[in-house]
């Protein structure tokens, strides 16, 4: 599970780098304690995240944080993996940035 938690507080975004020979480092901070709350008054809501005409519904909203630590994710050519985004968004790593309840 790549959630580290922290009782020290940041701002999000990239924090710091070094360049070292051929190896460069970034870290970035995301706080994803606030979206996970968000996510879960979503999952509770009673519209089930559909908007007000039906025509879209919300399922999940993943922090970048997570884009860069699952690989699976996103492709190669920078699309977003429907397969990988849908196991992790039913595993327990990804389970607390759905908007819905049940699998996806």
């Amino acid at each position: 599970m790549p959630i580290i938690s922290s009782r020290h507080s940041a701002p999000n975004g990239l924090m710091s780098y070094s360049e070292k020979k051929d190896k460069f480092t970034l870290v970035h901070f995301e706080d994803i304690q606030p979206l996970a709350k968000h996510c879960m008054e979503l999952r509770k809501s009673p519209n089930k995240g559909f908007t007000k005409n039906r025509g879209f519904q919300l399922i999940a909203k993943i922090p970048v944080i997570a884009l860069t630590e699952q690989k699976d994710l996103v492709n190669p050519d920078g699309t977003m993996n429907s397969k990988g985004i849908k196991r992790y968004l039913n595993s327990p790593a990804g389970e607390m940035f759905k908007t819905v309840e049940g699998g996806i």
